[in-house]
C-alpha cells in the first residue's frame, strides 16, 4: 500500500512539473509571437515608406525630364535644318533627350531596377 502512495505522490508531482512546464513553454511561446508581429509591422512599415520614396523619387525623375524636353524645345529651333550641326556636340539626333516621349510609354523600360543607369552628360559638363 505504502508503494501506491508512493507511486500517486511521483505520478502527482511529474503531472504538476508537466504543468508547470506547458504553462511556461505557452508562455514563451506567446512572447515569441508578440515579438515576430512587431518585426513584420516593422518590417511592413520599412517596406511601405521605401515605396513611398521610390515613388517619389520617379516623379522628381518625370518632373526634371519634362522640364529637359521643355527646355530643349525652347533652345532648339523648331525645324532641323536651321539647326547649327554642333549645336549640342553631346546629344545624338537618336537621343533619349531629343525624342519626345509619351505617356507612360516607357514604363518597364525606366522603371527597373535591374539595369546599369548610366545618367546624360550635357553640354556644360554636368550630369545628372
Amino acid at each position: 500500500m505504502e508503494e501506491l502512495g508512493s507511486l500517486w505522490t511521483t505520478y502527482h508531482e511529474s503531472t504538476d512539473e508537466l504543468k508547470q512546464k506547458l504553462l511556461f513553454t505557452t508562455l514563451e511561446l506567446e512572447s515569441v509571437k508578440t515579438l515576430a508581429t512587431d518585426e513584420i509591422r516593422k518590417s511592413e512599415e520599412n517596406v511601405n515608406n521605401l515605396l513611398n520614396l521610390l515613388n517619389v523619387a520617379y516623379k522628381e525623375r518625370d518632373d526634371a525630364r519634362a522640364q529637359l524636353h521643355k527646355l530643349l524645345n525652347k533652345i532648339m529651333p523648331s525645324n532641323p535644318i536651321e539647326a547649327p550641326i554642333n549645336m549640342f556636340p553631346h546629344v545624338q539626333p537618336e537621343s533619349p533627350l531629343v525624342i519626345p516621349t509619351k505617356a507612360n510609354s516607357s514604363i518597364t523600360e525606366s522603371n527597373s531596377l535591374s539595369e546599369t543607369y548610366n545618367p546624360p552628360i550635357f553640354p556644360c559638363g554636368i550630369s545628372i
